[in-house]
């Protein structure tokens, strides 16, 4: 029997609104607040899941 390393990956994904006066800076914000934990994402979030073969 062979041992082989599979990589599981869970993608979380959440919309949120900012204002802001362009996307760029609408970006910068969702991403500070992210960084602050102003944005928590859980199991409600769930996106998908993918299996990959770990490479040698």
């Amino acid at each position: 029997m062979q041992e082989f390393q599979v990589v599981i990956t869970e993608v979380l994904q959440k919309t949120v609104t900012v204002s802001a006066d362009s996307k760029e800076e609408a970006k910068r914000i969702a991403e500070t607040g992210w960084k602050n934990a102003d944005y928590l994402l859980d199991a409600d979030d769930f996106k998908e899941v993918l299996f990959s073969m770990r490479r040698d």
